[in-house]
């Protein structure tokens, strides 16, 4: 996603505050590792809340279309697996803080661009909200 320059320099700041940006290999704090973590798995329960709304607004009937019932199949298949994976989630975020806070866990050696992606979907968000906010 193109980012303003203003952006690229701000996520550039960001990441070599919170990692190694000119590093080879880049690495991630084990804090704000476990930051991206948990923020990824809150968004991920949204994302299962959003899903679940969706199939309680599917109709119910027999008489349903192909199409929605092939749906709802899927969404019920979706959201028992995601909640299976939100419980395990929970756990491994709360390991993660507790071996950051304790120090077994330092750095955690990433893809830089995939640190750059959280950080340019958090910015995006903001953008989209400000511009229907705004009208």
């Amino acid at each position: 996603m193109a980012q303003s320059p203003e952006h690229q320099r701000f996520l550039n700041t960001y990441l070599d505050v919170v990692g190694r940006l000119g590093g080879d290999p880049f690495a991630l704090r084990a804090d704000e590792f476990s930051w991206r973590v948990r923020y990824v798995a809150e968004w991920n329960a949204i994302r299962l809340r959003l899903l679940t709304a969706l199939q309680r607004a599917l109709p119910t009937s027999q008489a349903e279309d192909k199409a929605a019932q092939e749906l709802k199949e899927t969404l019920t298949n979706v959201i028992i697996m995601q909640t299976r994976l939100r419980e395990r989630e929970e756990a491994l975020v709360q390991q993660l803080e507790e071996a950051a806070q304790s120090g077994a866990m330092r750095s955690v050696t990433v893809d830089a661009s995939d640190a750059r992606s959280v950080d340019e979907q958090l910015l995006a968000a903001q953008k989209h909200l400000q511009e229907i906010a705004s009208g």
